[in-house]
């Protein structure tokens, strides 16, 4: 099966970003989490566990809960093992949005700090300034500091490997 994707990028290991991903989810992958207003159109037999549509537009930050609804659900699967791929359509703003919320909490580092490592595996991540300004207030409330660095827990994801899947 071929990927559809224009991009996809490996965030860590089993932890993916993509555009949409057409007809066909990227191998290996068992979980996907979409945050684009439009639902997927995988053909029958795709082989995912699960499929979570979470919409929202581009345009506003859904909330610190919703933001924490949607890192809890992805940190769910990745510790029961799954391959999660987190997808919108561009592979820039909405699902940057959730990828830094996950490494922003799993890892209990800051946003800028999360922002250089997502940019070193994905150079078109861009969230947009009011998920920026969101990202912010998480950063507060989950009382990060802006410069805090990734822990060396055994249990936070991996580094990112900045590399480009195809």
């Amino acid at each position: 099966m071929r990927l559809d994707a224009e991009r996809l990028y490996a965030i860590e290991p089993g932890l993916f970003q993509s555009s949409r991903p057409g007809l066909y989810p990227p191998p290996g992958v068992s979980v996907v989490l979409n945050v684009s207003d439009t639902a997927n159109d995988f053909v029958v037999g795709h082989g995912l566990t699960a499929i979570l549509h979470l919409p929202m537009a581009d345009h506003q930050f859904p909330g610190v809960e919703w933001l924490e609804m949607a890192v809890d659900l992805l940190h769910s699967f990745r510790q029961r093992g799954h391959s999660v791929l987190v997808h919108c359509d561009m592979a820039e703003s909405r699902s940057s949005m959730v990828l830094l919320g996950y490494r922003m909490r799993t890892q209990g580092i800051g946003l800028e700090s999360a922002l250089a490592a997502l940019v070193r595996c994905n150079p078109h991540a861009d969230p947009n300034h009011h998920f920026l300004a969101g990202l912010r207030e998480c950063e507060r409330a989950w009382g990060l500091s802006p410069a805090a660095a990734p822990t060396a827990d055994a249990d936070a994801p991996a580094a990112a490997t900045g590399q480009q899947s195809s």
